[in-house]
């Protein structure tokens, strides 16, 4: 059987600030709360919450965003390409 991999808080935020996202560690914290980040899990312990973040689900929702963002640059790039040859 294999285990659940999961990263902490401070993982997660480091991995999201290499990728070019500003984040610090509340934010992600009040996203996941807040459902913003479906990635991880929120359980209110006595006082304050423990989070769980699944690896797996991170790593999706990355390649996920990558993606929208490599589309997103590839449509700009072909707009002007295309404004530009209808210029000349």
């Amino acid at each position: 059987m294999e285990a659940i991999k999961t990263m902490t808080i401070e993982e997660a935020t480091e991995r999201l600030r290499a990728l070019g996202m500003k984040m610090s560690p509340s934010k992600l914290r009040n996203g996941i709360q807040q459902g913003v980040y479906p990635f991880g899990d929120a359980v209110m312990m006595d006082k304050h919450p423990s989070f769980e973040i699944y690896t797996v689900l991170f790593e999706a929702w990355v390649e996920k965003r990558l993606w929208k963002v490599l589309e997103l640059a590839s449509v700009s790039t072909n707009k002007s390409n295309t404004n530009r040859e209808e210029q000349t």
